[in-house]
């Protein structure tokens, strides 16, 4: 219910500049617009709505990696 309230905007960049991005920019500056998002909610909501999106450098890419190596298989 409260992850409906919470709007993550992609920052529209232009495609050229999004192509020379490594994945770890567009990884940091994602994970800056959802902490940006949920400083908007009251105080009370904040904290849960960080944790909602806490995912480390490397767990996202260990994650990505077996989604990945899923879709293969599939």
């Amino acid at each position: 219910m409260l992850r409906n309230r919470i709007k993550l905007t992609w920052p529209l960049f232009p495609l050229a500049f999004l192509y020379s991005c490594t994945a770890e920019q567009i990884y940091t500056n994602v994970q800056d617009d959802h902490i940006r998002q949920c400083r908007l909610l009251p105080v009370w909501q904040q904290e849960h709505c960080l944790s909602l999106n806490d995912t480390s450098w490397e767990d996202y890419v260990r994650e990505s990696q077996t989604a990945a190596t899923q879709s293969e298989v599939d």
